[in-house]
């Protein structure tokens, strides 16, 4: 079983089970290209891919990089 198999899977229980949860989606802009935004329990667009992508794939490799990443990001707060 494919790792993103399994994550849509193990989304599909966490569902049923009425936990709510923030999720990535994949789709296709105007312009036919893949982008991703992340959305909150309550359905609310928190986050969006800065470009779009000809192929799938990077987009999904995008979203992985968000996933792995944002964990250990900093906050950074300017004084304006």
């Amino acid at each position: 079983m494919s790792r993103l198999k399994a994550i849509n899977d193990l989304q599909l229980i966490v569902f049923r089970a009425g936990i709510l949860m923030a999720q990535f989606e994949v789709y296709k802009d105007n312009a036919r290209l893949f982008r991703w935004r992340l959305r909150a329990s309550n359905n609310a667009v928190i986050a969006e891919s800065g470009e779009g992508y000809h192929n799938r794939s990077d987009c999904e490799n995008a979203v992985n990089v968000v996933r792995n990443e944002a964990p250990k990001a900093g906050l950074i707060l300017n004084n304006t």
